[in-house]
């Protein structure tokens, strides 16, 4: 049995699924991207450039990427012509016109100026020197503009065992030599293996950096 109805009473039914709302378009059936294109349709082309791009360091080309190991070499060798044109004129004069010691002492401290004519030109011509302006390039600091005294003395540090290998004691001149050769090897091996072609020279610095300005 059920109890006194009361008018009223009933519970409100109301609305049912979907009612009220405006009627819904079917979807439109899957279609694959065409041939070449992205997972949206859009061409591949300019998709990528909406995508930003990843890669290792260094991979980029154009002004601010790094320099390749044969480039940078190349303007090593023009700077060394540079400076061993003056020098040697200055060592002609000096073995004939002092004597022989005195001499070989004063070319042992011009040979110092291979040594400060890289820091002098890396720390005061916005980090290139005449070589490297000439093949737009130039060194960066570690913390990115020009590069500190101490950061350039420490990156062309090595080039001063060839200066000593101008010492006559015995096999000296021969073994620092070598050395030097050795040092210059190893150079160009780590800056080829380096994705930010930096090599040990550059990382000794504390991450110099050689990159193109054009």
């Amino acid at each position: 049995m059920s109890g006194p109805h009361h008018p009223g009473s009933e519970p409100y039914p109301g609305p049912g699924p979907g009612a009220h709302l405006p009627p819904q378009p079917n979807p439109a059936p899957y279609q694959p991207p065409p041939p070449g294109g992205t997972p949206y349709g859009q061409p591949a082309a300019s998709y990528a450039q909406q995508v930003p791009q990843y890669g290792p360091p260094g991979a980029q080309s154009g002004p601010g990427s790094p320099a390749d190991v044969a480039i940078r070499f190349g303007a090593r060798a023009i700077d060394w012509i540079i400076v061993a044109i003056p020098m040697n004129l200055v060592y002609t004069i000096l073995f004939l016109a002092a004597p022989w010691f005195v001499a070989l002492v004063l070319g042992f401290v011009l040979s110092f100026a291979a040594f400060a004519y890289f820091v002098y030109f890396e720390t005061q011509q916005d980090g290139a020197t005449i070589a490297k302006k000439l093949l737009k390039l130039k060194v960066v600091g570690a913390r990115g503009g020009t590069p500190t005294i101490d950061e350039s003395a420490k990156r062309n540090l090595w080039m001063l065992v060839g200066v000593l290998a101008w010492l006559p004691i015995f096999f000296l001149p021969f073994i620092l030599g070598l050395a030097w050769i050795g040092l210059a090897v190893s150079i160009a091996v780590t800056i080829n293996g380096d994705p930010r072609k930096q090599g040990w020279h550059d990382k000794f610095a504390g991450g110099t950096s050689v990159v193109k300005t054009a």
